[in-house]
């Protein structure tokens, strides 16, 4: 019998379609069961895949899944939605270290002494130099000037007689240290054997030496080194006009310098190594000695009084 055309059956021929598109329970039950714990459902990988929800719209862990494609799809587009209007977490920014204080607010090294009295003192690092001193010194008794030379130990070693020369000849020694290590990387007790070790190498080239001064080795100083020097009995000294000669500069360009920034006072900075030092030495002798400037040691300048 049909009723305006249909089949009787056709409600069990629907049904039948429906059973064929749809999962039963016992299948979904069964289909569950074959699946690691840790696995997400089938279903669910093929339409979820690797996306996961925000933490607003994450479900409990023991939420049902659907199973629905349709539901499923509808759960992805309102996941993305909420992933695009979440705002976006600031990039880091770096870390900037605070700058160390740079002023000290203890005992500083003298970097120049006025006396009133146009004196100027030459000092030269690093020597002796086998054939740079010998010719500085000949050159500074010809001109009637004296000057201070901060020998490493190192070099005395290396020319013990040098160091006798120089005081011969009226010059100051100073110590510039053993092996020119930076001092402020150093510990008080490195730092103490650094200038013990030099101070008894001059003694031991020329024991009649005065060494009372000393320059850490690149100017670089903090207050330990100012602690230890004064423990040792010795006064910190560095410099107002430095000529750069260890960068190549000419003779010239030195002079030039030395000329425009010399003043009553002044300590000088050359190294005892360089030609140009010594050509650069015997110009400004001349050139300020007109002006009534006299070249004195280092010790000598800081024993008259400051004005």
């Amino acid at each position: 019998m049909t009723r305006q055309g249909f089949p009787l059956d056709f409600a069990v021929i629907v049904s039948l379609v429906l059973a064929l598109l749809v999962p039963t329970q016992s299948f979904s039950k069964d289909l569950a069961q074959t699946e690691s714990a840790r696995s997400p459902h089938v279903l669910q990988r093929l339409f979820s895949r690797s996306h996961t929800p925000s933490s607003q719209a994450r479900k409990p862990a023991n939420a049902p899944v659907s199973l629905d494609p349709f539901v499923v799809s509808r759960q992805r587009q309102e996941m993305m939605a909420s992933q695009r209007a979440r705002p976006k977490a600031a990039r880091p920014t770096k870390a900037v270290a605070s700058p160390k204080e740079s002023v000290s607010t203890g005992p500083r090294p003298l970097t120049h002494w006025p006396t009133g009295q146009k004196l100027i003192a030459l000092t030269y690092d690093d020597g002796p130099h086998p054939v740079i001193t010998p010719r500085l010194i000949e050159l500074l008794r010809a001109k009637g000037a004296r000057a201070t030379f901060f020998l490493l130990g190192d070099a005395v070693k290396a020319h013990p007689k040098l160091v006798e020369t120089l005081v011969a000849a009226g010059m100051e020694v100073a110590n510039h240290s053993d092996t020119h290590r930076q001092f402020t990387k150093l510990t008080e007790a490195q730092i103490r054997a650094e200038l013990d070790a030099c101070h008894r190498r001059i003694l031991g080239a020329a024991p009649n030496a005065q060494v009372r001064v000393m320059r850490p080795p690149y100017g670089s100083w903090n207050q330990a080194v100012m602690r230890v020097a004064h423990e040792m009995g010795y006064k910190v000294i560095l410099w107002d006009v430095d000529t750069n000669d260890w960068r190549k500069r000419t003779t010239a360009q030195m002079t030039q310098q030395i000329l425009s920034q010399a003043r009553d006072g002044s300590i000088i900075l050359m190294h005892d190594r360089y030609q140009a030092s010594l050509k650069t030495t015997a110009q400004v002798i001349d050139a300020l000695s007109a002006q009534g400037y006299r070249f004195v040691t280092v010790s000598e300048l800081l024993a008259q009084p400051p004005h």
